[in-house]
């Protein structure tokens, strides 16, 4: 998408003209107006969007049911038992290519659709100061499409997958490299502290004790910790990844300083008279019987901290890297993090150049002063 000025000869105003091209495809349009010029772009560049990937569907087989239909089944279905960061997926799924039908979804469709979510943000108004999307969210929707696609063969409205030959983006040379320090943990914790939210600092120390994602500790369940064994389970619409797959049980051992902040956090809802009349480790303060989202808390607790660029999700990478840290090897963290690959939790470890060097040097000087002095004054005199 290009937007072009120019000047009117008949009355000396600019002029915006907005040129949009997509697979050969090419339309314009004149406006008075920039704002307007971007928005109709926009609108323009997903209407030529369709046409390019409906006319190189694959012709005729497979089911005559549209996406749109998968999708609406898929929310009713299966949306429920996952992480409800899945839905924002599905919606531009359905605004974009809903009208497409199941058979004409073919591995070149689903691949343009893709590199149009990553870049959908540049012509959107709306959206434009936003940072560019980058290849693990291209790999996050390709992987919503492939769970409608397996829904699909579910109900047998399609007899193949075109994901066979799908392969993912390479996302290391994006991995986040963000984590609390010592200083900046302490300033967290006090801002959180201080907030009229008096749970988020437990909230924040789960976080870092256990490792979980956020959507994991909002909906944490008392059922799910088990203080006889000393393990919490992660919930069963998890995978291993805590992302949606096979349910894979897994336990967390129960480290004591976090034990200590459960016991403390039930003893707190036991004296309000909640404890018992909810499910949930963190309830609404509103509503007991539904999780309680402090994501606003949190950002308001990060920003009179005065941390710069830190999501809730930096505080797995921090977790990681403070076991790391702590000489634990990386498949125990592997295991921590309940990572299928330990390559992707290398990408989670940050290490300083200051721990680094002095690791570094402990190791070397351990294997020097073990190893046997030599006098190499010996050796020349030999020579001569």
């Amino acid at each position: 998408m290009t937007i072009r000025e120019y000047t009117s000869k008949k009355t000396g105003k600019p002029t915006y003209t907005a040129y949009v091209r997509k697979k050969g495809r090419i339309s314009t349009r004149t406006f008075t107006s920039e704002s307007k010029a971007k928005e109709w772009a926009s609108s323009e560049g997903k209407r030529l969007l369709r046409e390019a990937l409906l006319s190189t569907a694959a012709p005729g087989g497979g089911g005559h049911y549209r996406l749109s239909k998968a999708i609406e089944g898929f929310r009713a279905e299966k949306l429920p038992e996952l992480s409800q960061s899945w839905a924002s997926y599905l919606k531009w799924l359905n605004e974009n290519l809903g009208d497409i039908r199941l058979r004409d979804l073919t591995l070149e469709v689903i691949t343009e659709a893709r590199d149009e979510y990553m870049g959908h943000r540049e012509g959107n108004p709306k959206t434009q100061h936003l940072p560019t999307l980058k290849p693990a969210s291209g790999n996050k929707l390709t992987t919503a499409i492939k769970m409608l696609v397996n829904y699909a063969m579910e109900k047998r409205w399609i007899t193949d997958s075109p994901m066979g030959r799908w392969k993912r983006l390479s996302e290391d040379q994006y991995a986040r490299e963000r984590w609390l320090d010592d200083d900046e943990r302490n300033l967290l914790l006090e801002a959180a502290d201080k907030s009229k939210s008096i749970p988020l600092v437990t909230v924040i120390l789960v976080a870092l004790y256990s490792g979980y994602r956020k959507e994991v500790i909002r909906t944490l369940t008392w059922k799910s910790i088990d203080f006889e064994a000393n393990v919490i389970n992660v919930p069963q619409k998890y995978s291993q990844k805590g992302k949606p797959g096979k349910p894979r049980a897994f336990a967390l051992p129960i480290v004591p300083e976090l034990r200590e902040v459960l016991l403390r956090h039930e003893a707190m809802l036991k004296k309000v008279g909640v404890r018992h009349i909810s499910p949930f480790v963190f309830p609404s303060p509103t509503d007991a019987n539904l999780p309680w989202d402090f994501s606003r808390p949190f950002e308001t607790a990060v920003r009179k901290a005065g941390l710069v660029d830190f999501h809730f999700h930096d505080l797995r990478h921090t977790a990681a890297t403070y076991l790391a840290r702590a000489n634990v090897s990386v498949h125990v963290i592997q295991r921590f993090l309940g990572h299928r690959s330990a390559r992707v939790t290398q990408r989670y470890i940050k290490m300083p150049e200051k721990f680094m060097q002095s690791e570094m040097c402990k190791g070397f000087a351990g294997i020097i002063n073990k190893a046997p002095h030599l006098d190499i004054t010996k050796i020349f005199d030999e020579e001569n």
